[in-house]
């Protein structure tokens, strides 16, 4: 009897879990490709609820990039003027992999793109933007 009713709560305890993480989107959208010195922005535009996080990375397929970069989050309304979300960047050097994750409290945009800045080298990338909202109510 004790082992049932553990099993009972721990099957229901499960299915809390799964409940509460599906009201959460991870979405990923790519893709920009960069040759030599370059800069690749991903953008996502119209997204119609609240935006939790985004991840920038910055894969790259081959070649070396010669000069640290950086990438930083950009938002708009109007898909023409973009700002930057803040000054907190991701400094990338000649790694395979690069990647950040920007939170937000409260937005008020419905655009966004992820900007990879590539100041010199020999060197093919492919930049991702992943990113995490709660659906509409």
């Amino acid at each position: 009897m004790k082992k049932l009713f553990i099993f009972i709560l721990l099957t229901v305890a499960g299915m809390c879990t799964v409940s509460a993480q599906s009201q959460y989107k991870f979405i990923s959208e790519s893709i920009d490709t960069a040759l030599n010195a370059d800069t690749i922005a991903v953008n996502v535009t119209n997204m119609p609820s609240n935006l939790k996080s985004i991840t920038g990375t910055l894969k790259r397929l081959s070649g070396s990039i010669t000069t640290a970069g950086y990438a930083l989050v950009q938002v708009t309304n109007d898909a023409f003027v973009w700002n930057d979300a803040n000054t907190d960047t991701l400094k990338f050097t000649n790694t395979q992999y690069n990647s950040k994750t920007w939170t937000f409290t409260t937005t008020s945009f419905n655009s966004y793109r992820v900007v990879f800045r590539i100041p010199t080298g020999t060197e093919t990338s492919i930049g991702y933007l992943t990113y995490v909202r709660r659906p509409d109510e």
